[in-house]
C-alpha cells in the first residue's frame, strides 16, 4: 500500500513537472527550443528602416538569451502593406510593421495625428509625440493587437512630375495618397489616387499618377527622383506614422520577464527611429541635386491658402469620431500638446 502511493506520488509530480516544461515554453521560457516569431515588413531589406528591425530582433533575440527569436520577411514577401493589421491580428505574422494610413478604420483615433496642420518639426518630434500618444493610451486600437512601438516620419511634401506650387497648381492633379491623405488631397483641389508605396514608382512611370505626398525620403528610398524632378516643401499637409504590433495571442502567451525585454527592446529600437526620416531626407535631398531635381519651398502666404482648405478635415474628423462614441476632442488635444511638447525639445 505504501509502495503505491509512493508510486503515485512519483508519477504526480513526474506529470506535474511535464505540464509546467510545457507552460513554460508557452510563455517563452522553454529550455530546449526558441520559440520563433514571424515579423512581416513592407520594407525592403536594404532599407534603413529594414536594417534597425532587424537590429530590433537581434536585441530580443540577446535579451532573451535566446528564448525569443524572430525572422524577418521584408519586401511584402508575407504580407502586403495594406494587409499587415489583419495579418497580426488573425495570426498569418506574429509581429508587422505597417503605415497606420493604410488601415485607419482600425485606428479611429490614432487617426488624431494625421489632421492637417499639426506642426511636426521632424521625425523625432512626430515619432516621441505619437508613440507616447499611442503606447501610454488606452484607446480601442489597443484591443486588438500589443503596440510595441510607433515611429514618425518627418512632414511630408509633394514630389510631383511637373511643378505644383500653388492651389490652382494642385487642381486635377492625379496625386498618390492613402489614408488620411485621400481627404487631403482632395481638399487641396488634386484627385486621388489609391497606390500602395510599392506600386507608386510603375504609376508614376506610366502615367497613373502625377505626383505622390511623402516624407523626402521617398525620392531616393523609392526611386521617384527617376520619374518626378519637382519637390514642394509644404510641411502643412500631415505626416505619417508606421506602428510595430504584436500578435495579442502570442503577447499574452509570454511570460512577464520576457514581455518586459521586448518592451525593453521596443523602447531602444523607437529611440533609433526618432531621427532615421530627418537623416533620410537629408540624403534624399543630396540624391535630388545630382539628378536634377528642382526644389521649392511654398511661400507663408501660399501656405496659409492651403492651410485654410484644408480647415475643414479637422471638422469632419471630430464630427466622424464622435459619432463613433469615442473622446474625439481630448484625443486631438492630447496629440496637439505632445507635438508642442516635443517640438520644445527637439525642434532644432
Amino acid at each position: 500500500m505504501e509502495v503505491c502511493m509512493k508510486r503515485k506520488v512519483i508519477l504526480i509530480g513526474l506529470l506535474l513537472c511535464v505540464f509546467l516544461s510545457g507552460t513554460l515554453f508557452a510563455a517563452g521560457g522553454g529550455e530546449n527550443k526558441p520559440l520563433e516569431l514571424k515579423f512581416a515588413t513592407h520594407w525592403g531589406a536594404t532599407h534603413d528602416a529594414s536594417v534597425l528591425l532587424q537590429d530590433f530582433a537581434n536585441r530580443v533575440k540577446e535579451l532573451t538569451d535566446g528564448k525569443v527569436t524572430i525572422t524577418m520577411y521584408p519586401g511584402e514577401s508575407l504580407l502586403t502593406a495594406q494587409n499587415m493589421f489583419d495579418g497580426v491580428v488573425n495570426g498569418v505574422a506574429d509581429i508587422v510593421v505597417s503605415d497606420t494610413g493604410y488601415a485607419l478604420t482600425n485606428f479611429p483615433l490614432l487617426s488624431a495625428s494625421y489632421v492637417s496642420g499639426i506642426p511636426y518639426k521632424n521625425s523625432r518630434v512626430s515619432t516621441h509625440a505619437i508613440n507616447e500618444f499611442f503606447t501610454k493610451g488606452d484607446y480601442p486600437e489597443n484591443k486588438r493587437v500589443k503596440m510595441l512601438f510607433v515611429y514618425g516620419m518627418s512632414p511630408y511634401c509633394l514630389i510631383s512630375k511637373e511643378p505644383i506650387r500653388t492651389l490652382e497648381d494642385f487642381r486635377g492633379k492625379q496625386i498618390r495618397s492613402t489614408g488620411s491623405m485621400l481627404p487631403a488631397v482632395s481638399a487641396l483641389g488634386g484627385t486621388p489616387v489609391g497606390l500602395t508605396i510599392a506600386e507608386t514608382y510603375e504609376g508614376l512611370l506610366k502615367g497613373t499618377a502625377e505626383g505622390v505626398v511623402v516624407p523626402l525620403e521617398a525620392l531616393e528610398a523609392w526611386k521617384f527622383g527617376e520619374v518626378c524632378k519637382y519637390v514642394s516643401i509644404a510641411p502643412v499637409i500631415s505626416t505619417g506614422h508606421h506602428y510595430i504590433a504584436m500578435n495579442m495571442d502570442v503577447w499574452n502567451s509570454l511570460s512577464r520577464d520576457i514581455q518586459a525585454k521586448i518592451e525593453q527592446a521596443s523602447t531602444e529600437c523607437m529611440e533609433k527611429f526618432a531621427p532615421m526620416f530627418d537623416r533620410l531626407d537629408e540624403s534624399a535631398r543630396q540624391y535630388g541635386l545630382r539628378n536634377g531635381v528642382t526644389y521649392y519651398s511654398v511661400p507663408q502666404q501660399e501656405l496659409n491658402r492651403w492651410v485654410q482648405a484644408l480647415q475643414p478635415l479637422e471638422a469632419r474628423w471630430l464630427t466622424d469620431t464622435k459619432a463613433k462614441g469615442l473622446p474625439a476632442e481630448e484625443a486631438l488635444k492630447r496629440v496637439k500638446d505632445l507635438a508642442d511638447k516635443y517640438n520644445a525639445i527637439y525642434a532644432n
